[in-house]
């Protein structure tokens, strides 16, 4: 990506797989409509964890999250994501 070490992939926070669950659990559709995010709209950064952020967690292959970003957010500061590679 041309962004150093960081790594990306497209995914959900967990407060939105909570929601998703909960309302599929009530018989509520999941797909939103409007202005909500769907989770395949979040592209989420991480790198993988330096060997003291391994340490303090008890995560020897650990990756640390830098940011979540919608669609817009990903187009608005042009990040060149390749869907070629998808």
């Amino acid at each position: 990506m041309g962004l150093g070490n960081l790594l990306w992939r497209r995914g959900i926070t967990r407060e939105r797989r909570r929601q998703l669950l909960a309302a599929e659990a009530r018989g509520e559709p999941v797909e939103e409509k409007g202005p909500g995010r769907h989770g395949w709209q979040y592209y989420i950064f991480y790198r993988p964890m330096s060997w003291m952020e391994a340490a303090r967690t008890g995560k020897p292959n650990g990756l640390m999250v830098v940011h979540i970003l919608g669609e817009e957010e990903v187009a608005a500061v042009g990040i060149p994501v390749n869907y070629s590679r998808l």
